[in-house]
Order: structure tokens, then C-alpha cells, then sequence
């Protein structure tokens, strides 16, 4: 059902131009959210998406996205390609985060983004490191 439905939303992308805009706003990112929360982003010029044995492969400008559609849970246009990816820099750099509720409560601070992963219940938070803030789904 899911894969279904990916596919729908991906034939009807593929309908409207590769340029999309909202109200005066351009977004030349497309961004894909994968179930463990971490994001990638493509440009939107020249994008072409294909499928290919369960995978969405995603390419625009030399950059080549191959993303596995059962681990997909969401695509959606940005106006920054760095703000989709703030989870896996937070990840990469093993340092010391704070996390919030998506209501501001503090929930604790962590020795990495990996320990407050494993510590956190399902839920949406805002995850905080030195110089990087992005949101993060648990399942």
C-alpha cells in the first residue's frame, strides 16, 4: 500500500514542473525522510526519479540519491539543502546534543546523537548541537 502510494505521489511530481514555488517562495530542494528521521536532499533542476528494484533513484546535477521505498517516509520541497541534512551532520560530528519536545520541555542532555536515539520513547523532538538544530522522528 505504502510503495503504492509512493509511486502515485511520485507520477504526480513528475506531472508538474521541476520548479516549485508557493506563493512567491521557491524551493529548489527536494527532500527525502527516511522512517530513522535522517534526510537527504536533491536539487530540483534537472531531477529525473526512477524505480528500480524497490529503490526510488533520485538525480539532478551529478548527484545520485538511491533510497530503499519501504525506509521512505516522506518527501517534501525545501528552500535549503542544508537544513535537511543538519540530522546527519549531528550524527556524524559525536558531540554532545540537547533534546526538546516539539513543545520546548526539555528532555535531557546526551553524550551524542546516537545516545539520545536509544534513550528516546516514539515521538517527534528537536534535537540541538553545538551549531546545528534540526527535528527528529522516532519510531
Amino acid at each position: 500500500m505504502r510503495r503504492k502510494f509512493l509511486a502515485a505521489v511520485i507520477v504526480a511530481l513528475g506531472m508538474v514542473t521541476a520548479h516549485a514555488a508557493d506563493e512567491g517562495y521557491e524551493y529548489p530542494y527536494l527532500a527525502f525522510q527516511a522512517a530513522d528521521g535522517t534526510v537527504q536532499t536533491v536539487a530540483v533542476e534537472s531531477l529525473t526519479i526512477t524505480f528500480t528494484d524497490g529503490k526510488l533513484v533520485a538525480t539532478s546535477n551529478g548527484t545520485v540519491l538511491n533510497l530503499t521505498l519501504a525506509d521512505l517516509s516522506k518527501m517534501y520541497f525545501t528552500t535549503t539543502e542544508g537544513e535537511a541534512d543538519a540530522i546527519a551532520k549531528i550524527a556524524a560530528s559525536n558531540v554532545p546534543v540537547e533534546v526538546y519536545t516539539v513543545a520546548g520541555v526539555k528532555q535531557g542532555q546526551y553524550e551524542n546523537f546516537n545516545a539520545a536515539r536509544a534513550a528516546l520513547q516514539k515521538g517527534v523532538y528537536i534535537i540541538k548541537s553545538d551549531n546545528l538544530t534540526s527535528k527528529i522522528a522516532v519510531k
